[in-house]
């Protein structure tokens, strides 16, 4: 497992991976057993793996190797290319978020033998960055458009908290985006009365939004966010009313609060003032109900760490969204996240080593499953 992590990290894969990292993955599988397809577009690369047994109804492993950029390399405690192993911890960039999980992925799947289920990889070299439809939504496409069987898909996007597998993720809230300006008249301060204070227009505005109840008191994920994230305003001078103001607000929503009534209610709501908007819609929501798999990972889990996971939809956005597209049996399970895309980024050894064992007992369960 070190060699495999050292291997992973070396490659500095930052967004778009545009390293040899996929080629060496793809070379290390084929040797395995595993048939190799090149899904790429537009500059994007996507490697998909698969080693076919009786059962045509596929396992799949997904996932990225393409990480955040390092930030200043004079912050880090190690040079984060090196996959530093110190005191039961290994540092590197990417190795939350989430090249430690793609080596338990290939570790479980090169020790998995059994003739009878079929397993594959799917990875992508750009989720970090923008894809534009390119990175695993093409991969989707490609796959759909063949009429791929697949059974089940396990995301490894680093979704455990304190422990390995005490969360499992089964949805994720979609992310929309609007920048506001709202205009006024510029005027001085002391004669009011002959300008028009967007400021005012804004805070509202922005009042309205926090008090408005954007999800159904039902919802069955988290509840719809709206958060501002940034607010602009002013001339520099303390006499002068400025001529616009604006804003960023950035919504986190569930499947039953759609991106289109967000838009509609935003707009009514500006609608008696001189505003210029831009939407910008990031992801769409979704809910998956993997019953068969979720039985089967939450047993794995159990047999592993002895705990019983929290099912959630909680977290930013993933290339789940488009997963869910090819089997509603899907979950996201993956290492701690909270050093993801920090300075210093690590994991315990023995968390990649469990991960590993679960997805591995993942697989024989899926073949076993329902059987007497």
């Amino acid at each position: 497992m070190i060699d495999l992590l050292q291997t992973l990290i070396k490659y500095d894969s930052t967004t778009p991976d545009q390293s040899q990292c996929l080629d060496w993955i793809a070379n290390h599988l084929n040797h395995h057993g595993f048939t190799i397809e090149w899904f790429n577009h537009q500059g994007i690369r996507n490697l998909y793996m698969k080693r076919v047994g009786d059962n045509p109804d596929i396992v799949l492993f997904t996932g990225h190797t393409d990480t955040v950029a390092t930030g200043p390399l004079s912050e880090w405690t190690y040079p984060p290319f090196s996959c530093t192993h110190k005191d039961g911890y290994v540092y590197g960039r990417g190795m939350v978020d989430m090249k430690g999980a793609v080596a338990a992925m290939i570790f479980a799947l090169t020790q998995y033998n059994h003739k009878h289920t079929s397993v594959a990889l799917l990875l992508t070299s750009n989720e970090e960055g923008d894809a534009n439809g390119n990175g695993t939504e093409y991969a989707v496409r490609c796959l759909q458009e063949r009429g791929e069987s697949i059974g089940c898909i396990i995301n490894g996007e680093p979704t455990s908290k304190n422990k390995i597998g005490d969360c499992v993720k089964i949805g994720r809230r979609g992310s929309l985006t609007a920048n506001i300006t709202l205009h006024g008249k510029q005027g001085h301060v002391a004669y009011a009365h002959l300008a028009a204070n967007p400021n005012k227009y804004l805070i509202e505005f922005l009042t309205s939004c926090s008090q408005h109840c954007w999800s159904p008191k039902d919802s069955v994920s988290l509840p719809t966010t709206c958060e501002i994230v940034e607010l602009k305003s002013g001339t520099g001078f303390d006499n002068v009313i400025p001529d616009q103001a604006s804003c960023k607000i950035n919504w986190r929503y569930t499947p039953d609060c759609d991106s289109d009534k967000i838009k509609t209610w935003v707009e009514r709501e500006l609608g008696k003032h001189s505003y210029d908007i831009a939407w910008k819609h990031s992801a769409k929501p979704f809910i998956a109900s993997p019953k068969k798999l979720l039985n089967i990972a939450c047993a794995a889990i159990e047999n592993t760490t002895g705990i019983q996971p929290q099912i959630t939809c909680d977290g930013g956005t993933s290339d789940a969204r488009f997963l869910v597209d090819l089997s509603n049996e899907i979950i996201e399970l993956g290492l701690l996240h909270q050093t993801a895309h920090q300075i210093d980024e690590h994991t315990k050894y023995t968390d990649v080593h469990q991960l590993a064992t679960i997805y591995l007992d993942i697989m024989h369960q899926w073949n076993h499953y329902g059987q007497t």
